[in-house]
C-alpha cells in the first residue's frame, strides 16, 4: 500500500519539504493503520527541518525523513492487543519524541499517546490539540505546585500554546492579564482575557511587582526582563529553550524561573479532549494547508514567521 507522505533529503529551508509515496510496512499486534484526517504543526517541525532541534542529534533514521508528531484520524486497521475499533475516531502524538511521521496520509502507530475523540470534537480541532495542549497543561501544572489561584501574567499568548493556556488558567480560577501585539488584542479578548497590553509598551514600569506568575512565550531580550513584574518569589516560567540561560542569569535570586518541555500523557490528552467537548476549551486553527508539496512548505513559512495566531494544520 502506497503512502503519501511529506519528506525532506537534508536540512533546510522550507523548500527542501516535498511530497512522494512511500511503502506502509503491515501493522503488528500492538499498532493500528491510521487514516489521517489532519496533522498540526508545531513550531518544532521547522527546527527538525532545518537541523536545529535536539531530535535531529538523536536521530539515526537515514534520510529521508517526514515530519510531525500530531494527527487525528480514523482507525482503518487494528492490532489485536490494542483496545480500539475500525472507524474509530482516534487523536494524538505519534513518534515521540524522535520518529516524528504525521505529515502522511496513513500512518502506522502504537497507541501510547493516542485516545478516542469525543462525537462532537472535529477531528481538525483534535489534531491540532495534542502537544500545544500538553504544553499548555504542563505549564498551568508548575504554577499550581507554586501557587493554586492568582495574577498571571502572560506573554504572547495569541499563539498555539499560549491561547490554550490562557482559556486553562481560566477555568482553573487564575486571572490574566495578556501582552501581544495591538493586532491580536481582539483574538485576546474573545478567549476572555482579563487585561491586555502591548508588549511593545513600558510594560515593566505599569505592572513592577503585581504579578504571581508570568509565562514567557517570546525569549531573548523581551522575556529577560519579565521578573520585573514579579512579586517577591514570583515564578516565572519561560517557553523558549534557546534564551533559558540568558533569562535565569539575569533573575534576581528572590524570583524562580522554571522552563517546561512537554511531557505527554494519553490522560491529558483526554482531558483536553473533554475540555473541548464540554465548551470549556477552544481550538483555534488559524490556516489550514493542503498535505502536499506546496501546502508543507507554505505552512513552515507560515509558523517560521513567529506570527501565527493559534494553530495551523494541514489535511489530505
Amino acid at each position: 500500500m502506497q503512502n503519501k507522505t511529506v519528506l525532506f533529503n537534508k536540512f533546510g529551508a522550507a523548500s527542501e519539504l516535498y511530497t512522494a509515496e512511500v511503502s506502509l510496512p503491515q501493522i503488528t499486534d500492538n499498532e493500528l493503520l491510521i487514516k489521517t484526517a489532519a496533522a498540526a504543526l508545531n513550531p518544532i517541525d521547522a527546527k527538525i527541518r532545518n537541523g536545529s532541534s535536539f531530535v535531529c542529534k538523536n536521530r539515526k533514521e537515514p534520510f529521508p525523513w517526514t515530519l510531525g508528531f500530531d494527527f487525528a484520524g480514523t482507525v482503518k486497521e487494528c492490532g489485536c492487543n490494542l483496545d480500539f475499533h475500525n472507524g474509530d475516531k482516534i487523536a494524538g502524538i505519534v513518534g515521540h519524541s524522535f520518529n516524528p511521521r504525521a505529515y502522511a496520509q496513513y500512518i502506522v502507530s502504537d497507541d501510547k499517546l493516542i485516545v478516542k475523540v469525543p462525537d462532537n470534537v472535529s477531528l481538525k480541532e483534535a489534531a491540532a490539540l495534542p502537544t500545544a495542549g500538553v504544553t499548555a497543561l504542563d505549564i498551568l501544572n508548575t504554577l499550581k505546585e507554586k501557587k493554586d489561584k492568582g495574577n498571571v501574567l502572560v506573554l504572547g499568548g495569541s499563539g498555539g500554546v499560549g491561547h490554550l493556556l490562557i482559556q486553562l488558567l481560566q477555568i482553573h480560577g487564575y486571572n490574566v492579564t495578556a501582552g501581544a501585539s495591538i493586532k491580536n488584542f481582539a483574538f485576546l479578548k474573545e478567549l476572555g482575557t482579563n487585561e491586555i497590553f502591548d508588549y511593545h509598551d513600558d510594560y515593566k514600569t505599569k505592572y513592577k511587582d503585581q504579578f504571581d506568575a508570568a509565562i514567557d512565550f517570546i525569549g531573548d531580550d523581551i522575556g529577560i526582563g519579565l521578573y520585573e513584574v514579579l512579586k517577591e518569589n514570583g515564578l516565572l516560567v519561560t517557553v523558549p529553550s534557546y534564551s533559558f540561560n540568558k533569562v535565569i542569569s539575569a533573575c534576581p535570586s528572590c524570583k524562580q524561573v522554571k522552563s517546561v518541555l512537554a511531557a505527554p500523557s494519553r490522560e491529558k490528552i483526554a482531558y483536553l479532549l473533554k475540555l473541548c467537548s464540554s465548551g470549556k476549551l477552544k481550538v483555534h486553527i488559524t490556516k489550514e494547508f493542503k498535505l502536499n508539496t506546496e501546502g508543507a512548505q507554505l505552512a513552515h513559512l507560515q509558523i517560521e514567521s513567529t506570527h501565527t495566531r493559534g494553530k495551523i494544520i494541514l489535511v489530505p
